[in-house]
């Protein structure tokens, strides 16, 4: 018990970490930009807009969350030669 309650007072005090991941196209970016209530991340219908991690600052029920938008994962047949080097 004393444990646990040590574990949530260090979320407390630093926060957490939260990772938008998934295929290509299916709202990360405008996830992160709708919680975060920005325009931090870059929208459009072509799908592998997001190539670097995006970051947003949140907070949830007072809790510091930081938001991670992702690239979308797809196959590595399906990347284009930014992608291929990317993955490496």
């Amino acid at each position: 018990a004393a444990l646990l309650a040590a574990e949530r007072a260090v979320v407390a005090h630093t926060g957490m970490v939260v990772a938008l991941v998934g295929r290509p196209n299916v709202g990360k970016s405008s996830l992160l930009n709708a919680w975060s209530n920005s325009a931090r991340a870059i929208v459009t219908p072509i799908p592998g807009t997001t190539r670097d991690i995006i970051e947003a600052q949140v907070e949830l029920r007072g809790l510091p969350v930081t938001l991670l938008d992702t690239a979308g994962i797809r196959d590595q047949a399906a990347a284009d030669e930014v992608e291929r080097i990317g993955i490496q």
